[in-house]
């Protein structure tokens, strides 16, 4: 279902702070691109996923956030920081890998959705 969308794939913890602080970044990108161009997909590495579901109760996202609680993901993307995100094409080609989050990462950030979502390939 996300063939054909630029995707912006974010691996994220409970017990990470600048996680945290990138949920209400991400929901505000996510809302200003069309849902048909543009999916934000989180992943969640806590061992325990009833962490994060208390964090996403206080913290509402209109994205979808799945569980890896045997930690196999962070390993298979070689991820060594939370949260680390990766920026997906429309044909599947990942373009930008950043880890950490910062609030001044959010224009830069937006300025490459931008493109990839308006380059319509």
């Amino acid at each position: 279902s996300y063939r054909g969308k630029v995707v912006y794939l974010d691996f994220w913890a409970s017990w990470c702070a600048p996680c945290q602080a990138a949920l209400p970044a991400l929901e505000e990108l996510r809302k200003e691109f069309p849902a048909d161009q543009f999916q934000v997909i989180a992943v969640n590495v806590d061992t325990d996923p009833e962490k994060a579901l208390r964090l996403l109760a206080k913290h509402k996202i209109g994205y979808p956030s799945a569980a890896d609680p045997d930690g196999r993901l962070p390993e298979t993307f070689g991820l060594k920081t939370m949260p680390t995100w990766y920026l997906i094409d429309r044909s599947g080609v990942v373009r930008l890998v950043h880890p950490g989050f910062r609030q001044s990462d959010v224009e830069t950030l937006r300025a490459h959705i931008k493109t990839l979502v308006e380059a319509k390939k």
